[in-house]
């Protein structure tokens, strides 16, 4: 008789144990949308590495264009001196880099049926001439404003005025600092 009981009490404690994880797993996978777990929510952060890349390859190429095409029509429009910028980027000799993702930061925003997702970006790059730190903010999708897709701010400071310069602002456009 005592053992019928234990085996009760057992099922019981399995029974709960299994309903509160259904419990958590529905309240996770209904919540999914507004985590920035990637197992979850899905790997954001790889277009901002793939940008990254393309601004890397873009400043070694000395190529304004290509820099210039990865801005969305936002930006393009809100920045009034994005080719002065570029140019003024492309003068630093980007020989020889070497690079280290400092960090990326996914911001993902669900609302009505739309869907925005932002990238900030840091990466620090060492040339021969010195070490520089890259910012950009990147809206990698869009649902409702289809204009902002794009690199809408790209800031690249020089290390050695670092700890003079403050914090990475969202100005449209390329900006040396």
């Amino acid at each position: 008789m005592k053992k019928g009981v234990r085996e009760l009490k057992r099922n019981m404690k399995r029974k709960k144990i299994v309903m509160i994880c259904i419990i958590f797993a529905t309240l996770m996978l209904s919540a999914c949308s507004s985590l920035p777990l990637g197992f979850l929510s899905g790997n954001y952060a790889k277009p901002g590495e793939e940008h990254f890349m393309e601004i890397k390859v873009a400043l070694e190429t000395h190529d304004g264009d290509k820099l210039k095409s990865m801005f969305s029509s936002e930006a393009l429009s809100e920045s009034s001196d994005i080719d002065d910028g570029i140019k003024s980027v492309l003068d630093i000799p980007w020989e020889n880099v070497s690079f280290k993702k400092n960090s990326i930061v996914e911001s993902i925003y669900t609302h009505y049926g739309y869907k925005t997702v932002e990238l900030s970006c840091h990466y620090i790059i060492t040339t021969d001439k010195g070490t520089y730190v890259i910012y950009f903010y990147d809206h990698t999708i869009d649902t409702k404003y289809p204009d902002k897709v794009g690199i809408y701010s790209i800031q690249i400071v020089d290390e050695s005025t670092m700890k003079n310069w403050g914090t990475f602002g969202r100005r449209a456009g390329v900006h040396l600092n």
